[in-house]
């Protein structure tokens, strides 16, 4: 006569295995805001979560303002160190992508500051799924040459720029990431804007991309504006 193995099973009565995998499913499906809630009571799974979904984010946003990858890689680490630091600071009235990026912030100045500014990469927000081979080819093209010329813009109105349109966060929530009145991050988007549009049509001439009948590059520019 052969015996099951008994399945180890909580206070409930239900399976470990089969909680842990739901608690799993359930993290990735709350907020950014609930997460670091839960991180910090302690709950080291919600910050992991946050890591997988702010790495890649914070890894691009280092990867335009430095060329080298391995001081991108430090960097997004010490924003995450720090961020995990620093948890009992957070409050869940703001959202987290801003308060994330505070930090992050701060610590690129940081950098700049501790050594010589070296060329920077650009390194385009990803791009819609569903096209064709040649508009995605485009779109690629003219992206990066929007974020090559937003490399050159003045370092606030870089990062109010890229807050804006690769993060897509809302004005108020740019001024609270960078210390600012929304006032003055609204005339850092509109310099930016302007600068970034000047280049554009310059090059106009050469390079030109559709969207909707309008180039690639006059659009993005633009729009949320």
């Amino acid at each position: 006569m052969t015996t099951r193995p008994l399945s180890a099973t909580n206070e409930s009565g239900t399976s470990i295995e089969n909680d842990m995998k739901e608690r799993a499913e359930s993290v990735k499906t709350m907020t950014e805001e609930e997460l670091a809630v839960r991180a910090q009571r302690g709950v080291q799974p919600c910050f992991v979560e946050l890591v997988k979904r702010f790495g890649p984010r914070l890894l691009r946003y280092f990867g335009t303002k430095f060329v080298d990858r391995n001081d991108c890689d430090d960097l997004v680490q010490e924003t995450l160190i720090k961020a995990y630091g620093n948890l009992h600071r957070f409050s869940p009235k703001h959202p987290f992508a801003t308060w994330l990026y505070t930090i992050a912030t701060r610590i690129g100045i940081d950098h700049l500051r501790a050594r010589k500014r070296t060329p920077l990469v650009a390194i385009p927000p990803d791009l819609p799924a569903g096209e064709s081979p040649y508009q995605t080819a485009v779109r690629r093209d003219e992206l990066s040459r929007l974020w090559e010329e937003a490399r050159k813009l003045p370092g606030r109105q870089f990062d109010a720029f890229w807050l804006r349109y690769a993060e897509e966060m809302p004005v108020r929530d740019i001024a609270g990431a960078l210390g600012l009145t929304r006032v003055h991050v609204k005339v850092l988007l509109f310099r930016a804007r302007t600068r970034l549009a000047s280049s554009r049509s310059r090059d106009h001439r050469e390079t030109r991309g559709a969207l909707c009948g309008k180039p690639v590059m006059e659009e993005v520019v633009t729009w949320k504006r």
